[in-house]
């Protein structure tokens, strides 16, 4: 009668877990400690009480060896952990000193010795870091590592490429649209294959890329405790992405209270010149000014002893930075009206209305400061170089707060909350006009570990991944109202099909504003049955993506020549009729499941 209420409660606990259903995953965030027991002539040990303790939180399951001195602890929180053994008629055998790792399966074997059970036999060696029972080929960024080694910007995604199978990937565009952050390659798949989880929730933005800021990093090493990059050969709990998983888990509170305070510098004192760096003003040998700031604090504890824990932290970066660019401007003499003919010499061009009507665009721009080019005969062309290095402030604070609660000795919580807003300023090659990006990314997750039974556990999981951005031009000079394009717009923009001149003022495709949501739900179900440990999930996820993507706002004057350009002959405009809908939306839902043994 007992086993066939347990039946029908293990059978209610998975029809549960497809209704709660999402993505799996899980059983990503946490450690498996499992092993055998035996006795002093290597005959297993059934029946003996297995006892494995989080020695940073004081939280214990206990469980039973099976007929075949198996026992299996799955959804274990990651830390330290000591397992204990305890038997009629045998000594207790204890091994501490294990160091659970995210989605690590360690294999804990104890042998009981003849004795009285409060003899005590204590193994304080490590357990064997090779995993012997998963054929996923991953790298593991330990905590200590995560800390330790150096970072450009203290963006721990960088690590990743640190691990075999990873490249990165140095062609992908870094902006709000396409993704900011660092992207790379996994095994050889493409760089928007890859999934980044955040304690078990989805961070891809609608890029589908690394989910930088507008800062182009990702915040927050002093909250992971550590990250798994899985690059093949992982379970079938990580959904439906090709190529590679970054699987990162926060830190959580201790029993006792603990917290950091940290501050790093960064300037040019030590850089190197770049090529360009020393034409700007010619012999002048300062680099342009570069100053990058990151503080912080870190705090985590108690709040109920051996119950209740929470952590949280907090990470400012302030970087004041200019970067030497060249654009390719019309000779000063265009501004007269004058431009070179085939031979090099200087002749009348511009006159009339026609070139009275172009001549106020000139004069905003900047005069070059460079070389004019010259053609391979040598021959002097209309073009010359504009060296220039404006300011391009960056700003982003980072903060995240996250508790852990142990509810009974069967069910446990936690929540977590990460918010990140980040700003910077973009100047263009010529520097008339700067992109404006604004980001603000956030995660909330929440989880609920349940252990059904020594041989059942549950873990359900809700979670939101929030990622919005805002791209738009900034003039860095004042344009008069008579000069737009098309009243009540922003500026445009004139571009040149030869010459190798730069496109001047505005870019076009802004202003940009993304919204993407994310909304997940998960439960995963694990049940040991003898040697089998079977796994299995379902999954509900809602997506929400918005956009508003102008293409041409303020409209594009493209001329074929310099020439034509002071005649005032455009050859193309491109523009969109007034009231024309830039707003798009997409809905989707995504339901799978799986099973794994």
């Amino acid at each position: 009668m007992v086993k066939s209420k347990q039946s029908v409660y293990i059978l209610a606990a998975a029809i549960l877990a497809a209704l709660l259903a999402t993505f799996s995953y899980g059983q990503t965030t946490t450690g498996t400690i499992l092993g055998v027991v035996t006795d002093a002539s290597a005959a297993r040990v059934p029946a003996a009480t297995v006892t494995i303790t989080n020695l940073d939180t004081g939280i214990a399951r206990t469980l039973t060896t099976d007929a075949e001195g198996r026992y299996r602890a799955v959804g274990l929180p990651l830390g330290q952990y000591e397992v204990k053994v305890e038997l009629a008629g045998f000594q207790t055998a204890a091994r501490s000193g294990i160091h659970l790792t995210v989605g690590a399966e360690q294999v804990v074997d104890l042998a009981l010795s003849v004795g009285a059970v409060t003899e005590r036999i204590e193994i304080s060696a490590e357990a064997p870091l090779v995993e012997t029972t998963s054929a996923a080929v991953s790298g593991l960024v330990s905590e200590q590592q995560v800390r330790e080694l150096p970072l450009n910007g203290r963006s721990f995604e960088g690590l990743a490429i640190l691990q075999p199978g990873v490249a990165p990937f140095y062609r992908g565009d870094r902006t709000t649209e396409s993704g900011a952050g660092l992207k790379f390659s996994v095994s050889g798949s493409r760089f928007d294959a890859n999934s980044f989880l955040l304690d078990g929730t989805l961070l891809n933005d609608q890029s589908n890329t690394s989910p930088g800021s507008a800062a182009g990093v990702m915040l927050g090493v002093e909250t992971l405790r550590e990250f798994r990059v899985l690059t093949s050969n992982y379970g079938a709990e990580f959904g439906i992405y090709m190529g590679g998983v970054v699987n990162a888990v926060t830190k959580s509170g201790t029993n006792s209270l603990q917290g950091s305070v940290f501050y790093f510098l960064r300037n040019d004192k030590l850089d190197a010149r770049n090529f360009y760096d020393r034409q700007i003003l010619p012999g002048d040998p300062r680099l342009p000014p570069f100053k990058r700031n990151q503080f912080g604090f870190t705090v985590g504890g108690p709040v109920v002893k051996d119950r209740t824990f929470f952590f949280g932290s907090y990470e400012g970066l302030r970087e004041r930075r200019s970067k030497t660019t060249v654009g390719y401007l019309p000779i000063a003499e265009a501004r007269d009206g004058r431009l070179r003919d085939a031979t090099g010499t200087l002749k009348l061009v511009g006159v009339g209305s026609a070139f009275a009507t172009v001549k106020p665009y000139l004069d905003l721009l900047p005069k070059p400061n460079g070389n004019v080019l010259t053609t391979p005969a040598g021959i002097l062309t209309n073009t010359a170089e504009h060296f220039s290095a404006p300011p391009a402030p960056t700003n982003e604070d980072f903060f995240m707060v996250r508790l852990d609660h142990q509810i009974s000795d069967a069910h446990s919580i936690f929540g977590r909350y990460t918010i990140s807003d980040s700003n910077d300023l973009d100047p263009g090659t010529i520097p008339v006009s700067a992109l404006v990006n604004v980001t603000r990314n956030q995660y909330i997750t929440l989880g609920h570990t349940a252990i059904l039974s020594p041989t059942v556990v549950s873990v359900a999981r809700v979670g939101l991944a929030r990622s919005f951005s805002i791209s738009d031009n900034k003039l860095l000079i004042d344009v008069p109202i008579s000069l737009l394009f098309f009243p009540g717009q922003q500026m445009g923009r004139i571009a040149f099909q030869t010459g190798g001149l730069t496109p001047l003022f505005n870019i076009t495709n802004y202003p940009q504003r993304y919204a993407h949501n994310v909304w997940q739900a998960s439960d995963d179900l694990s049940i040991v049955r003898g040697s089998h440990s079977l796994k299995l999930g379902f999954m509900v996820d809602r997506i929400q993506s918005n956009m508003v993507k102008q293409q041409v706002l303020g409209g594009l004057y493209t001329f074929r020549t310099l020439d034509d350009f002071l005649a005032n002959r455009p050859f193309q405009l491109g523009s969109f009729a007034p009231g024309t809908d830039w707003i798009r939306w997409w809905r989707q839902s995504i339901l799978g499941a799986y099973i794994q043994d």
